[in-house]
């Protein structure tokens, strides 16, 4: 008897991806601000998570301490000041949007898009053509003070919803 494929295979269900990647540019000043300013919100969040059930007795369950962890390591980033002579250098990065209606993107998703246009303006900054020696170090310190900013939040873990 020959393999009927019909019978072997099931129809798999199309599912639409729940994110869609999105083309952005701006300067590097505002840039690099957006991001801090999205990770600054992002351990406010962590922390007022892991105080919240730390107060009612929670502070001993794995989702407490997630949290308290999320908050720790997001906290350690400090934003970056950039240098004049690459404030007005353009950024080119994409951005994960989610596709479904009326929802925002995931914890994780704000933060892998924070880091991405952190990276994007390390490269933009390492590919900036300067004349002068200063600026050329100045550049070198802001790419280097980047490297450490998305190294400290790099690979944080969220907890999940329900435990």
């Amino acid at each position: 008897m020959a393999d009927n494929p019909t019978l072997t295979t099931k129809k798999k269900a199309k599912r639409r991806p729940a994110y869609k990647l999105v083309q952005r540019a701006t300067n590097m000043s505002a840039a690099v601000s957006d991001a801090f300013s999205e990770i600054e919100s992002l351990a406010e969040e962590m922390r007022e998570t892991y105080d919240n059930m730390d107060g009612n007795g929670l502070g001993a369950t794995e989702k407490c301490q997630a949290a308290g962890s999320a908050a720790d390591a997001l906290e350690c980033a400090t934003e970056v000041d950039v240098p004049e002579c690459l404030v007005d250098v353009e950024v080119h990065y994409s951005e994960s949007v989610n596709v479904r209606k009326n929802r925002g993107p995931s914890r994780a998703a704000r933060l892998s898009n924070a880091v991405s246009v952190l990276e994007a303006a390390k490269a933009a900054a390492e590919e900036a053509d300067l004349v002068e020696d200063a600026a050329a170090a100045e550049r070198d310190d802001f790419v280097s003070e980047l490297e450490s900013a998305i190294g400290e939040v790099e690979g944080t873990e969220f907890p999940g919803m329900f435990g």
